[in-house]
């Protein structure tokens, strides 16, 4: 799977409850980082193994509306913050449970 079809699964997803099969994408330098912006449970089938790799910042939490919860995912290589959570969506409670971090 290329990481611009993850984000467009991710950004167009109807229901409130995404559960993805394992997969490893690269992030381009180039490419916009994931933008969440409504409510969602987005979760990793096999805890660990749902894996977004590249540089630059992987996913912004962005809006009132963004009630967001991410469980299982490994982030790898972010030289900017792999998860950012703007002012917008300061007022909201997210969960960011069993995820993994690496530079």
């Amino acid at each position: 799977r290329r990481y611009i079809e993850l984000r467009r699964l991710i950004e167009n997803y109807e229901s409130e409850r995404l559960v993805v099969c394992p997969f490893r994408v690269y992030r381009g330098h180039d490419e916009l980082p994931l933008r969440l912006t409504k409510k969602i449970d987005l979760i990793c089938a096999e805890e660990g193994n749902c894996r977004i790799i590249g540089e630059g910042r992987h996913v912004e939490i962005e809006s009132p509306q963004a009630d967001v919860a991410i469980r299982g995912f490994k982030f790898v290589g972010a030289d900017r913050g792999s998860l950012v959570v703007h002012e917008s969506s300061l007022g909201i409670e997210h969960s960011i449970c069993r995820c993994y971090f690496k530079r």
